[in-house]
């Protein structure tokens, strides 16, 4: 049945139910110039986003949507007082250290309820990743004091003493074509490298057996000690180690000096960093008391037991004054919990186990390396290739050193242009900037013109900024511009699309402010003596700060090596996970060899691809013939798979479906190559061969050729009037060898 629908007024009324253009963003909102920047980089930026780690010490952007904030309030990491509470306790974990690790009991005076809050340096989130707690809040609180609602009792470094959310860092960046800035590469200096360390948590499991000893690695003649204590840092890349128990080697293996060294047989745990926090689940206390070797760990088993007492106690008191008193989920769950532990109930990790395990959590600062990866908010991922000196870096005629530098072809096929007006903003506003810190202006000489940029930008935010600021003290008023210039730019808040700007708003602000123009840069060059010296570049450039994050793919984790690569029991290359229990330093998991990896090695010679293809084969007999590379003549390589050479993953699979009665199976089929019928020359005109010349025929002419008999017959085929037909066309998947005579 049809039906008479305009699709535009529907479109059109269905827009109007959209205040502003911003209710059709999600995850977009955080990007600004959004309606700059396609669809795909908008989704790679989104990506990034969900990427992007914790630093040690972010910044606020130079340049915000004004939505991070709302974001972040909905964060995990950001935590409100929900009621009023009153403080009924703290418990510290480790009674040596009572500002360090501790729990807190709240009585909820609005809901008449029980709840805890735990305070804790670290959140573990998943592999190594995590983030730093800061509780300032909650070490000023003490027993009796109050908690009022929407108080922020803790949050992740990520936010800062405003609340603002901060992810990333502003560094002044510039464009440049350079051989390091291809394929994505993006230089960086050693000062903003700096900028993007970030923590890492590893949380170790260590499985000790009833006939295993840990050795005295920290220790001395006078104290056994195993591992490092909380603060501590791990020694020389080594958090413990563990001999097996063997009668007949003892009096060698476990004389006081040898339990101080390490063996080849022996296990080790290695890792860098400081440990923040430690646990110890037993199920064989008696075992703790009877062996010196686990004397430090039954003091933080002793540690567990108390803490687990206390907090027992309190609760049952609190709720013994207050029989109406109920408690949380989550404080049933801890008081359980504890109640299991002081009963002496088995502990079961994924299976129970007889003796202990230990937890350590080792906090690790890491800094950037090349290969690691970091993004803007524009879908711009790029690698950093090299970290250079800051003397080696580019300068502006300020003095100012560059921090990075990315092609100056990132922009083209990928229409992210908002990168470009973030940058060229951020450029004029310390522009701005730099001449309010000549001081020869007074404080309505430099707010007048920070007022006329901002009003260019954002006319809102102008409006908003000039009453706030008309509205201070005069004190309050310097302290404001020296803000400014102590960030060297100046704070603007555009919302993703209503506030975006085109190259004409970047044309007009130019325009009203004619004594701003490009800065002269210098940059290094090493003569012929191999020393290094300034020259004035002779294109002036724009080099404004923009927002980058750190993204957590970090070289070290992808790098894996493999001596030998050995195999396991189905005689296939066996993947290592002692790396990710921290038993070795790197990956032990041969790679795999693409396209890619063959392409990068080809230019030491297809002799090294070879030798990696046939180490890394899943054939055993195609391993095999790697000798013959390495013993034969280096002058005729010519190694090549046999027919003994099968795919040992392919014959468990049919060893799996002999079973059902099927079978895959491979055959090669060799090509026929053949030569074309003809090969034309470029140079040579192939029209003379016709016995008429091909051109078009007029149609006023066509009734002269009604009597040709040529002419006729490709009428009659349905040739059009003045175009003949090719001699043959072959079709590429018939073999016209059988029909060649009549070719």
């Amino acid at each position: 049945m049809a039906t008479n629908i305009n699709l535009t007024e529907e479109a059109k009324e269905i827009e109007k139910r959209i205040p502003t253009p911003e209710h059709r963003l999600a995850k977009g909102l955080f990007q600004p110039f959004n309606d700059t920047n396609s669809g795909s980089r908008k989704l790679l930026a989104n990506v990034h986003r969900e990427h992007a780690v914790p630093l040690l010490n972010p910044e606020v952007a130079l340049i915000t949507t004004g939505y991070e904030n709302e974001f972040g309030r909905y964060s995990s990491s950001f935590i409100e007082a929900k009621s009023d509470y009153l403080v009924i306790s703290k418990i510290a974990k480790f009674s040596k250290l009572q500002a360090y690790n501790y729990i807190v009991i709240l009585l909820d005076m609005e809901n008449n309820m029980l709840d805890f809050v735990e305070r804790v340096s670290y959140k573990h989130i998943t592999e190594a990743y995590g983030f730093d707690f800061n509780n300032c809040y909650l070490d000023s609180l003490e027993k009796g004091v109050m908690i009022y609602k929407g108080d922020v009792v803790k949050k992740s470094t990520s936010f800062d003493s405003y609340n603002n959310r901060i992810d990333g860092v502003n560094l002044l960046t510039m464009y440049l074509s350079s051989d390091d800035t291809m394929e994505d590469g993006i230089e960086m200096s050693k000062s903003a490298a700096k900028k993007f360390e970030f923590p890492l948590y590893k949380k170790i499991p260590i499985m000790i057996n009833d006939n295993d000893i840990l050795l005295n690695l920290y220790g001395d003649n006078n104290t056994y000690k195993t591992i490092p204590d909380i603060g501590e840092n791990v020694k020389d890349g080594l958090v413990c180690a563990i001999r097996r128990h063997i009668k007949e080697e003892s009096l060698f293996t476990q004389s006081y000096n040898r339990l101080r060294d390490i063996m080849m047989s022996d296990e080790k745990i290695t890792t860098e960093g400081e440990v923040v926090d430690l646990n110890i689940y037993c199920n064989n206390p008696e075992r703790l008391k009877s062996s010196f070797y686990y004397n430090q760990l039954k003091y933080y088993y002793d540690e567990n037991i108390r803490f687990c007492t206390e907090i027992v106690n309190v609760v049952e008191n609190t709720i013994g004054e207050n029989k109406n008193l109920k408690m949380t989920y989550l404080l049933q769950k801890l008081y359980y919990t504890c109640k299991d532990v002081l009963a002496g109930k088995p502990y079961i990790k994924e299976k129970q186990f007889s003796n202990i395990i230990m937890e350590i959590i080792v906090r690790e600062i890491k800094g950037i390396e090349q290969g690691d990866k970091f993004a803007d908010r524009y879908g711009g991922k790029g690698v950093v290739p090299k970290i250079i000196d800051d003397e080696l870096m580019p300068k502006l005629d300020t003095g100012e050193t560059i921090e990075v530098v990315y092609n100056q072809a990132t922009v083209v096929n990928r229409n992210n242009a908002g990168q470009l007006f973030e940058t060229e903003l951020n450029f004029i506003s310390s522009y701005i900037v730099n001449f309010i810190r000549t001081g020869v202006l007074d404080f309505n000489e430099s707010f007048s013109l920070i007022y006329k940029f901002v009003k260019l930008v954002n006319e809102e935010q102008a409006e908003y900024m000039f009453d706030t600021i008309m509205s201070l003290e005069d004190e309050d008023r310097d302290l404001y511009i020296q803000s400014l210039c102590e960030d060297n730019g100046i704070l603007l808040s555009l919302r993703p699309i209503s506030d975006s700007v085109t190259i004409d708003d970047i044309a007009k602000i130019y325009k009203e402010f004619p004594w701003i123009n490009q800065r002269t840069l210098t940059v290094p060059i090493e003569d012929s003596n191999g020393n290094i010296r300034y020259i004035e570049a002779r294109r002036k450039v724009v080099a404004g700060r923009k927002y980058i994050y750190r993204l957590k793919q970090y070289a070290e984790e992808k790098f894996s090596v493999t001596s030998l690569s050995a195999t396991n029991l189905r005689n296939e290359n066996t993947r290592s996970k002692a790396n990710k229990l921290y038993k070795g330093l790197f990956t032990k998991t041969p790679i795999r060899f693409g396209g890619m990896e063959s392409g990068n090695l080809s230019h030491l010679g297809m002799e090294t691809v070879i030798v990696n293809l046939m180490l890394y084969s899943t054939s055993p007999h195609g391993r095999r013939l790697t000798e013959q590379l390495l013993t034969g003549d280096p002058f005729n390589i010519d190694i090549k798979l046999d027919e003994n050479s099968k795919n040992r993953s392919v014959e468990i699979f049919n060893t799996l479906f002999k079973t059902m009665g099927l079978a895959l199976s491979f055959e090669k089929v060799y090509k026929d190559i053949r030569k074309p019928l003809f090969r034309r020359h470029p140079l040579i005109n192939y029209n003379r061969m016709f016995r008429k010349p091909i051109r078009y025929i007029p149609e006023e002419e066509r009734a002269t050729y009604d009597n040709d008999k040529e002419f006729l017959k490709y009428r009659k085929e349905g040739v059009p009037f003045g175009f003949r037909r090719p001699l043959f066309r072959r079709h590429p998947l018939i073999n016209y060898g059988k029909n060649k005579d009549k070719e």
